[in-house]
């Protein structure tokens, strides 16, 4: 017979008796002589709530980020303002 490439994701696959169907699905086919090759995708809203959490993710992070973007320039200016000037030190090393 022929290798036959099946592909099942959302609503097909998005609860047990679903489930059931696609395997009844693919035994048919087995049982027909066909090799058959099953790709499964995510369940029904399991993509759109990966997207979410990412989204969400970024989110956070960039608010982190951010944060410690303000930190590091704040310690900056402050080691900038307590920094020696060097005009005033005549024991500086030469520029």
């Amino acid at each position: 017979m022929s290798i036959i490439v099946q592909k099942y994701g959302g609503t097909s696959v998005g609860n047990p008796e679903r489930i059931k169907n696609v395997a009844q699905r693919v035994a048919r086919f087995q049982d027909q002589g066909h090799q058959v090759v099953v790709v499964v995708s995510a369940m029904s809203g399991e993509t759109n709530k990966l997207i979410a959490l990412a989204k969400q993710g970024r989110a956070q992070l960039e608010a982190q980020w951010a944060e410690e973007r303000a930190q590091r320039r704040e310690r900056s200016a402050r080691a900038q303002w307590h920094a020696p000037d060097r005009d005033d030190d005549d024991d500086a090393a030469p520029r």
